[in-house]
């Protein structure tokens, strides 16, 4: 299990070399808590095939990878052979790097009395439990939002009451290689 360091990665490709004389199956999966508690469990994570030299695939595509909001990822290696005299070899050691590439503040303290985030995408489970885990950790009263979550939207509700709610808008960019 690597820690990428923030929920704010996005992975990219997955590179790999190896022998194959029988079968080698790489699997990936992530999760937002170390534990992997919440990941994919292996037996459902898809095998991403091995072939002689060089391997190469986009993690954009593969289920039991999160396109948002995993800060951690796990591979395995599936070794197998018919054979006892010939055996797959992964042939590198693969690791996980991530880089802040870019951070620019957009906007600071822009005060509303009440604010609403309507956010569609093809993922509004990971999103909806992403908002809730960073209200829940800030300690943020649930009176004060609320998050509704449907096929392909995700609404947040914050309530300013009469304080209103201040605004700060960012943009960061992450890569992060294996």
């Amino acid at each position: 299990m690597h820690d990428a360091g923030s929920e704010s990665v996005a992975y990219g490709e997955m590179t790999w070399d190896a022998t194959v004389n029988s079968e080698l199956v790489l699997k990936v999966r992530t999760d937002w808590t170390g534990s992997m508690a919440s990941a994919t469990p292996w037996a459902e994570c898809p095998g991403l095939s091995s072939t002689d030299g060089e391997n190469r695939i986009g993690l954009a595509g593969v289920s039991s990878v999160s396109p948002v909001a995993h800060r951690y990822i796990q591979f395995r290696a599936e070794l197998s052979t018919d054979d006892e005299t010939e055996t797959p070899r992964l042939t590198t050691t693969t690791s996980v790097k991530s880089t802040y590439k870019d951070y620019d503040l957009l906007a600071a303290n822009l005060r509303y009395p009440n604010l609403t985030i309507n956010l569609t995408t093809e993922y509004p489970s990971v999103w909806g439990n992403w908002f809730t885990k960073e209200f829940e950790a800030s300690g943020l009263d649930g009176s004060y939002y609320d998050i509704s979550v449907t096929d392909k939207n995700v609404e947040v509700n914050l309530y300013g009451y009469e304080q209103g709610m201040g605004l700060y808008l960012e943009k960061t960019e992450v890569e992060v290689e294996i």
